[in-house]
């Protein structure tokens, strides 16, 4: 039956059905059957049997008894560095004696397993064998080993997986370009624009240059083709560390790390056929601990940390008379991150761009697409109905090549805005004024940024960063910009040494090509300005 209510107060009514009876409980009674009924027909059930004790086995009978154990069975030895060694044992849960009738090994080269306790006889109840197995740096690149112990009432077998690292040892000719690839999704709209990060930190990848006699340079491509399917171990030049001297058997190495780039591993190095590799535990900015030994003395040797690279694109030849050029680019296939570092100068939270060459190529345009309709007839159009500056500059270091880098990770790509300091003197003082209420020449500030701008003030007593807000032009045609400040004081256009417009700007490429000389390094970035509605207020 469908039943139809009105909602007290509201336009709205809606029907629902009653809900039937709910069923009554049917008594059960359980003698030795058990009846239960439904409205349809009646059942029985017949009691279970009673299941007959079973005996379950014990953890030691089920698992253990009777068996041959090895620990490990599986050794992966990652990316070899040096010599190392690793204890192996093999023990029995049989209660009586095994006999070691075979002991085999496969694909062992380079790797030396000695016996330190056993025989041919595996005693009862626990009895072990202990070995040793000695890497030695004569490995292949590719290390699959097994070895199978058989004895004469059970077997196990041993397997050791590894690749050895192939040093590319080459020291490279300058300028070295080290590419940041970010990844910055962006959302755009007729007036604003939404960005989103996809990824913390850039991938980051390396371009050696080198000029080598013919020879080496043949050796150079024989030895990508061999070992390039894996990944090498490429030192990062930029990074080196001279005149580092270390004993044999010394666990510590003492150079001044700072904050630089080292990771898991370092080379000592003299030249491409005199290095050595080393794993490393920990880092002090004046040491590197060890995880083992070095294995021989070093004197005047350089210091490297090394990064695991592939090169997707190959080794490029170009080969004039005796004399050959060769380039490689190395992508890093380890997470690239560093460490942030402060920015000099911040307006309202973000980083300020004061220091680049002034040289910097700008550009003022809408941006205008165009379609084509069905019948082919070119339509153009505002993609967005904004006006924005594009600007492209050359950031330089100034002698500390990690605390630039450093910084610059705070853009995030395209990611995070920047005020660009634009240097164009802008702002000139026409008549006396005072400091929170300037009047200036007139630059179309009024209908440039009606809502409001942001300024870089220098005055006698020092910089100033303020927000400015226009109000219309005076009797002689000159603007009037209120100025965010406490100040009253009167100026006129001798006490300010020059003015600037600051633009929030971001990154619009993700793609950034460091250009490294010996002594400095320098990116050349393209800006573009940021919608009018991101400005802060």
């Amino acid at each position: 039956m469908l039943k139809s209510l009105w909602v007290v107060d509201s336009r709205f009514w809606f029907e629902g059905k009653r809900l039937p009876p709910k069923p009554i409980p049917t008594p059960v009674v359980e003698p030795a059957l058990v009846y239960g009924s439904t409205s349809t027909e009646a059942f029985a059930l017949e009691p279970g049997k009673t299941k007959q004790n079973s005996f379950v086995p014990s953890f030691w009978e089920r698992d253990f008894k009777n068996s041959i154990f090895i620990e490990p069975a599986q050794i992966e030895l990652g990316f070899i560095s040096g010599p190392s060694s690793h204890d192996v044992k093999v023990w029995s849960s049989f209660e009586q004696p095994l006999t070691l009738q075979s002991l085999t090994a496969n694909g062992n080269s380079g790797l030396n397993l000695v016996s330190i306790e056993g025989g041919t006889t595996l005693a009862p109840h626990g009895g072990t064998f202990r070995y040793v197995l000695n890497v030695s740096d004569k490995v292949p690149v590719r290390i699959d080993a097994h070895w199978r112990w058989q004895f004469d009432h059970a077997a196990t077998s041993l397997s050791v997986n590894g690749t050895k690292l192939v040093i590319w040892p080459y020291p490279p000719i300058y300028p070295v370009v080290e590419q940041w690839q970010w990844a910055t999704a962006i959302i755009e709209t007729r007036s604003a624009e939404q960005r989103l990060n996809n990824a913390d930190w850039p991938v980051q990848s390396l371009s050696y240059r080198y000029t080598h006699h013919r020879d080496l340079a043949l050796s150079n491509e024989m030895r990508f083709a061999i070992n390039g399917d894996f990944p090498l171990a490429v030192p990062l030049w930029l990074d080196a560390i001279p005149n580092v001297s270390v004993q044999a058997g010394a666990t510590t190495i003492a150079a001044s790390v700072g904050q630089r780039e080292f990771n898991d591993s370092a080379l000592l190095y003299h030249n491409e056929h005199d290095y050595e590799l080393v794993n490393i535990a920990a880092i002090t900015p004046s040491t590197l601990e060890l995880k083992g030994q070095v294995q021989r003395d070093h004197r005047n040797a350089t210091l490297l940390p090394i990064r695991f690279a592939i090169s997707k694109d190959g080794i490029k030849t170009n080969r004039r008379g005796l004399e050959t050029n060769q380039e490689i680019s190395f992508l890093n296939t380890e997470l690239f991150t560093l460490p942030a570092s402060p920015w000099p100068v911040n307006y309202r939270g973000i980083p300020v761009l004061t220091e680049y060459r002034k040289q910097a190529r700008t550009r003022a345009k809408f941006p205008w697409k165009q379609r084509r309709t069905a019948t082919n007839t070119p339509v153009n159009f505002l993609q967005r109905d904004v006006h924005r500056k594009q600007v492209d500059i050359e950031l330089l270091d100034h002698g500390d090549r990690l605390a630039f880098r450093q910084r610059l990770t705070a853009f995030k790509g395209g990611l995070n805005p920047v005020w660009w300091l634009s240097y164009g003197h802008e702002i000139r003082i026409a008549a006396l004024c005072t400091r929170n209420k300037l009047v200036v020449e007139r630059r179309g500030f009024t209908e440039r940024w009606p809502q409001g701008l942001h300024l870089w003030l220098e005055w006698a007593d020092g910089p100033e960063l303020v927000a400015a807000r226009p109000e219309g032009l005076d009797a002689n045609g000159n603007e009037i910009l209120a100025i965010d400040t406490p100040n009253t004081h009167p100026v006129t256009d001798a006490d300010l040494t020059a003015g600037h417009l600051l633009y929030l700007v971001r990154c619009d490429d993700d793609n950034w090509k460091f250009k490294h000389t010996k002594y400095q390094s320098s990116v050349t970035l393209s800006l573009i300005e940021v919608p009018p509605t991101e400005y802060p207020q």
